[in-house]
């Protein structure tokens, strides 16, 4: 008596998207026939004397008293209204070309999912398992989620590829509510060997130029070359003349080519650095060395600095302001050491 219970009713839809009108009826199975009876009799009492119309087949209205008393309680009737919706799951780009990339370059690409219906979304992604898929990283919070009606959600994409060649995988995002409902995205990629060293004047200069050198005298540049090892292995180098490519054309008063002429190329090193912690070695135009590894100074503070870069694209994107002036003065500071 005086109590109160729940009931929860579950719909499975199964027809097409249409509005639907249904009814509930809850009948009272098992109940206490004394209380009902003293509850009737009081009913029946407030209700004594009262008189009601009906029509009648003859015509006209017929009064009368209630009817009897019903000997178990009424059946009550609970309207179920709805409309049934088809969740959609969409994105506009469904193929990605990461151009030509070296090996174990790291890029990373947003792709934005698309809630097309009126109903919440409950997307789950997946990629095929196989070798070349492990290329492809998804963080775990953007590998299963809800996306609220008509709205989006960002799914970010980081591709490292580890060996060089055509690169093709795809990635499947499902609809968990309707099985039928996938969209496959296909992943492209030309991907390079990755360079072991990296050689470059030092000033920034493009070519070696001894200027105006007279038969028989012996001229010097003041240039000097820098080599990176741009791996983590200690590597030997050799600089080598290619003596085919000292005399191409010299330019003569009055002739265009002159043939016949030679010319001595001497060598000199300067300096190695050779420390584990340092992978680059100074040296003259020619000789042999060995670089440690770990991209020296410059290498570490170049991959520093497009590390930070990344991670300013990704803040501006994610429109956090204290990280993005975190990053900027560290993005300063590295630049102003170089």
């Amino acid at each position: 008596t005086g109590g109160s219970a729940a009931a929860i009713a579950a719909a499975a839809a199964t027809a097409a998207t249409r509005p639907f009108l249904e009814k509930l009826d809850i009948r009272l199975v098992s109940f206490d026939a004394d209380i009902f009876a003293q509850h009737q009799a009081r009913m029946a009492g407030r209700t004594s004397g009262l008189w009601f119309t009906r029509p009648s087949k003859e015509g006209g209205d017929k009064g009368g008293a209630l009817g009897p008393t019903p000997a178990e309680p009424p059946v009550r009737s609970v309207p179920l209204v709805g409309r049934l919706v088809k969740s959609k799951l969409g994105i506009d780009q469904r193929h990605i070309h990461f151009g030509t990339r070296a090996a174990s370059e790291q890029t990373e690409r947003t792709l934005v999912l698309q809630n097309r219906s009126a109903a919440v979304v409950a997307y789950k992604v997946s990629k095929t398992g196989s070798s070349a898929s492990f290329d492809l990283h998804i963080g775990k919070a953007f590998r299963h989620g809800l996306i609220r009606p008509h709205g989006t959600r960002e799914l970010q994409l980081t591709f490292r590829p580890s060996l060089a060649g055509p690169f093709l995988e795809t990635i499947s995002v499902h609809n968990v509510l309707d099985p039928t409902d996938q969209v496959v995205i296909t992943v492209k990629a030309a991907v390079t060997k990755r360079g072991t060293f990296h050689a470059a004047l030092v000033g920034g200069a493009a070519i070696l130029d001894f200027g105006h050198v007279a038969p028989g005298t012996r001229a010097s540049a003041g240039a000097r070359l820098m080599l990176t090892n741009t791996t983590k292995t200690r590597r030997t180098y050799v600089i080598a003349i290619d003596e085919a490519t000292l005399l191409p054309l010299l330019a003569v008063e009055g002739a265009r080519e002159a043939r016949g002429v030679s010319a001595v190329l001497e060598l000199e090193m300067l300096a190695t650095v050779a420390a584990p912690a340092a992978g680059s070695a100074v040296g003259g135009v020619g000789g042999a060395g060995t670089a440690g590894g770990g991209g020296g100074d410059d290498g570490g503070r170049a991959e520093a600095i497009e590390h930070y870069e990344r991670k300013l694209r990704i803040a501006r994107r994610k429109g956090k302001l204290d990280k993005i002036e975190k990053i900027e003065k560290k993005l300063r500071q590295l630049r102003e050491a170089a």
